[in-house]
Formats: C-alpha cells, sequence, structure tokens
C-alpha cells in the first residue's frame, strides 16, 4: 500500500515537474522571438537600404506591359 501511495506521489512530482519544464521552454522561445524581432529585424532593414548594390542590383519599377 505504501509503495502505491508513493508511486502516486512521484507520477504526480514528474508531472508537475514537466508542465514546469513547458512553460519555461515557452517564455523561453517567446524571449528569444522578442529580442529577435525587437534587435535584429531592425538591424537587417537598414543592412538592406544602406547597401551599395542596392542601387545597382535592384530590378527596374516599371509594371509589366497588359497582355
Amino acid at each position: 500500500m505504501a509503495t502505491a501511495v508513493h508511486l502516486a506521489a512521484v507520477t504526480r512530482a514528474l508531472r508537475e515537474s514537466r508542465g514546469r519544464l513547458a512553460a519555461a521552454r515557452d517564455d523561453e522561445r517567446r524571449a528569444l522571438r522578442r529580442e529577435l524581432h525587437d534587435q535584429l529585424g531592425p538591424a537587417l532593414a537598414g543592412i538592406g537600404s544602406a547597401s551599395p548594390l542596392r542601387a545597382t542590383c535592384s530590378p527596374p519599377t516599371r509594371r509589366p506591359a497588359p497582355c
């Protein structure tokens, strides 16, 4: 009987631990996504707009002729 009670307690503790681990993983993913959005996005946009190749490599902005 004591073994079954102990097993139930250990199972419950394991389930709670897994829940905390999943929550921590989700929090870390959200923080990383926010950091990438807030820091890397503007930096990449700045690099693209300041590139010296932009003017020479950009396709013309003409519209195609209608068919």
